[in-house]
């Protein structure tokens, strides 16, 4: 069946006014076919309680042969257990760098991404001796610092 001239241009019309105000919005994280993939209309908002501190203790991070309540010079004396961690990240250079652990609002320029990304030009990728982290895991941290890096 053909459709007549008014209904083609009704949905030519009604598509032009969807792109025009700026396309259909979806939920954090997801496209618009409920996917996680592809490019999304808004922006996800990591917090560092639920989501980043979550991540490290999950990830064994927080295990004391490394980032837990041993970690001396050969960890860069970084604890990143609940509690001391976000006060050892933020705004404070790692420990023999030149370089700022978390440098809110830019993530290329955080020594965490830097290492998690595998770009340090010293050192291990973290997390030492494990697999990488996901890139999902990553975006997840620098979403959050590209948000300003805040303490919830």
């Amino acid at each position: 069946m053909i459709p007549t001239i008014p209904k083609l241009l009704g949905s030519i019309v009604l598509t032009i006014v969807i792109l025009a105000c700026g396309g259909i919005t979806t939920a954090p994280g997801t496209d618009e076919l409920g996917g996680t993939g592809g490019d999304t209309t808004t922006t996800p908002t990591a917090t560092f309680a639920a989501d980043v501190q979550t991540l490290f203790d999950a990830e064994g991070c927080t295990a004391s042969n490394c980032h837990g309540a041993t970690a001396g010079p050969r960890n860069g004396n970084l604890d990143l257990r609940a509690g001391t961690s976000y006060s050892q990240l933020v705004n404070v250079i790692a420990r023999g760098e030149n370089i700022i652990r978390v440098a809110p609002g830019d993530p290329n320029a955080s020594y965490l991404v830097i290492k998690l990304e595998g770009n340090q030009s010293s050192g291990s990728r973290m997390p030492r001796g494990q697999p990488a982290l996901s890139g999902a895991k990553i975006q997840l941290i620098r979403d959050w610092i590209t948000a300003g890096a805040n303490n919830d």
